[in-house]
């Protein structure tokens, strides 16, 4: 008994080694990207690489401790080798997951080549090989690590064996407090399902909706007419995880931080907000959007969606997991598990691997009428209210799909930004937009759904550009018209108004039935821009790491739209632009110069900026800042 135990002591101690080496090596690489932990100060760095790795190792031996109670129960039988050789199978996997990673990781920086770019039988057979081998090679490194003369040392064998309860013991110490939210559902009377119809860059001034010349939108504009229609509506965001984050939390983005890639929720903001609160309501809930770039789970959103874009809450989020590694150091795993899971996904002919900049970026890459086939199927089968949310890409430019041609008939797609495809984009993201109403008419559903249409931001990524937004309330309630300027974090609270649900104290917008913005009100909306520096990974741009830090993090262009007028800041210039708002309809006397910029900084004061750094006032500029057209979100 005595060597069997030392046998199975050296395989924990192996697992627990293997484990750790494979945490630190993917923060390693992570942690030295632009990444979630940008923001993030050394000991709170490596504060996650403690939380995760921890994490990773109890995990593994917890596999591993049932094999070892069959081994110890079966001796030195030839079924005791058999559950010998599956226990190596775990080590084995790690090391040879990593070694793949590192592998990958090389041929795709130096030669351009890797598992992302396979695409025939054969490319994804050496790979499928070259997986096969490592891991064999990891487990017979792993049966060498076994029988190391340290495990058999009677001290090093009890601290071994001691680790994992100290380890428990250091994770629910590290983990309190790590998340809220609810995770049961309430008890709530029948309510009515909603339905999220989101547009990708929209300006309301090339929707006939909104008197543009072209009849660009007959659908919506026929809906119109028995929904409450907002005149002047701005968005919070020039990018649409940001500008998302802020519609489902109801919060400004200068208060949850969340400006752009890799930036991600954190603390109450992943917990609070509008998915989560149906979801604990009893509803069904479910997201259509794209990966990385518009994806509720990519930035941290928790608690709230039951699917996002085919991948299920339930199996990848554990609240056990997170209340053990925290917040960072689960997103940590989380992005650990996508990169090695993604990778064997696509060598098996899955969709694991995406180049979410290609898909909206060029027109060939279209996948709107699979977003809406997914969104049509759920809500056809779900069983109980439904929070469903769709985004669609066609009009995100900087070129636009050409499925049916009205306004660009006879036209070449030559440059970028071409108004009569964007026109005609528009013209499609209208059609879908009817056939789901004429889908819900056909299932009974209309009169006991909420619709919502809104854009995330204006074209060419303005955030200053106004943009439609409509509620279509079942038997055509509160309709008519919202002549005030409103704002994209105004949808949250308008909902939950209506549904009768209470409003969180923490989101700082307003209900556009009980507390409508007035005609002639001077109500700022503020609004975030990325900053100048990004760097292209892996097919994504994301913010620079130099810029993801204090004082400004990847906050560039703060702005305020109000009256007509943006006042928009340039960080690192220290210049404030000032312009008209383009589609604007607000009638009242915009603040001078001097109060806008006060306003401004003032605003960003008391959201937690640093602003020792700042020199007001800062010089004038009456011109809209000049911005990159890259194709990024």
């Amino acid at each position: 008994m005595s060597s069997r135990y030392s046998g199975w002591t050296g395989r924990i101690g192996t697992v627990l080694l293997i484990a750790l080496i494979y945490s630190f090596s993917e923060w390693l690489f992570i942690v030295t990207m632009p990444s979630f932990m940008s923001v993030l100060s050394l000991p709170e760095k490596l504060l996650t690489l403690v939380r995760a790795a921890t994490t990773l190792a109890l995990l593994s031996v917890a596999a591993l401790l049932p094999l070892q109670v069959v081994g110890l129960a079966l001796g030195r039988s030839r079924a005791a080798a058999v559950v010998l050789w599956v226990g190596r199978m775990i080590p084995g996997f790690l090391a040879g997951s990593l070694l793949l990673l590192l592998v990958d990781n090389f041929t795709y920086t130096v030669f351009g080549l890797g598992i992302s770019r396979t695409a025939g039988v054969w490319s994804r057979g050496f790979y499928i090989v070259l997986y096969g081998i490592l891991i064999a090679v990891g487990m017979r490194g792993a049966s060498r690590m076994e029988a190391w003369p340290m495990w058999k040392e009677g001290r090093r064998r009890g601290a071994l064996l001691a680790l994992p309860a100290l380890s428990v013991a250091l994770l629910v110490v590290l983990g309190h407090g790590a998340g809220s939210g609810s995770e049961s559902p309430e008890q709530t009377r029948k309510l009515p399902n909603v339905l999220l119809f989101g547009i990708d860059g929209v300006d309301a001034s090339h929707m006939s909706l909104y008197g543009y010349p072209r009849r660009t939108t007959p659908h919506i504009t026929r809906i119109a007419r028995d929904a409450l229609v907002a005149r002047d509506n701005f968005p919070n965001s020039g990018h649409t995880a940001s500008s998302l984050a802020s519609i489902f939390t109801g919060r400004l983005p200068t208060a949850t931080k969340l400006i752009f890639a890799p930036d991600i929720l954190r603390g109450d903001d992943a917990y609070n907000h509008l998915p989560g609160i149906l979801k604990r309501a009893g509803y069904s809930t479910a997201s259509f959007t794209l990966r990385h770039y518009a994806d509720a789970y990519d930035f941290n959103l928790r608690g709230g969606f039951d699917q996002s874009n085919g991948r299920k809450e339930s199996r990848r989020r554990s609240s056990l997991l997170f209340t053990a590694a925290g917040q960072d150091g689960g997103f940590l795993l989380e992005t650990m598990q996508d990169r090695i899971v993604g990778r064997i996904l696509h060598l098996a002919g899955e969709a694991g691997l995406d180049n979410a900049f290609e898909q909206v970026t060029d027109g060939t890459e279209f996948t709107d009428p699979e977003r809406l086939d997914q969104l049509l199927r759920f809500m056809k089968d779900a069983d109980r209210p439904f929070l469903a949310h769709v985004h669609l890409l066609a009009t995100h430019g900087p070129r636009f799909p050409t499925r049916k041609r009205e306004f660009s008939r006879g036209l070449k797609q030559d440059e970028i930004w071409m108004d009569d495809f964007y026109d005609d984009a528009i013209l499609y993201v209208d059609a879908a937009f009817g056939t789901i109403l004429k889908d819900l008419q056909k299932s009974g559903l209309l009169e006991n759904t909420l619709v919502v249409l809104y854009s995330d931001h204006g074209s060419r990524f303005s955030g200053y550009h106004a943009t439609p937004l409509l509620f279509r309330f079942p038997h055509a309630e509160h309709r008519g018209e919202v002549t005030g300027t409103s704002q994209n974090i105004d949808i949250a609270p308008t909902i939950l108004d209506y549904l009768g649900l209470e409003i969180p104290g923490s989101m700082s917008g307003t209900s556009l039935l009980s507390d409508p913005p007035r005609t002639g009100e001077a109500r700022p909306v503020f609004g975030v821009h990325r900053g100048r520096h990004r760097v292209k990974r892996n097919g994504l741009w994301e913010m620079d790491q130099n810029q993801t830090g204090p004082p400004f993090y990847s906050l560039g262009y703060p702005s305020m739209v109000v009256c007509g007028e943006v006042y928009c800041l340039d960080l690192e210039a220290q210049l404030l632009y000032i312009f008209d708002a383009e589609g604007s309809t607000a009638s009242c006397e915009p603040p001078s110069p001097e109060e806008a910029e006060a306003m401004l900084l003032r605003h960003l004061e008391d959201n937690g900026y640093d602003l020792s750094a700042m020199n007001p006032p800062f010089d004038r500029v009456f011109r809209e800042p000049e911005r990159e057209d890259t194709g990024v979100q």
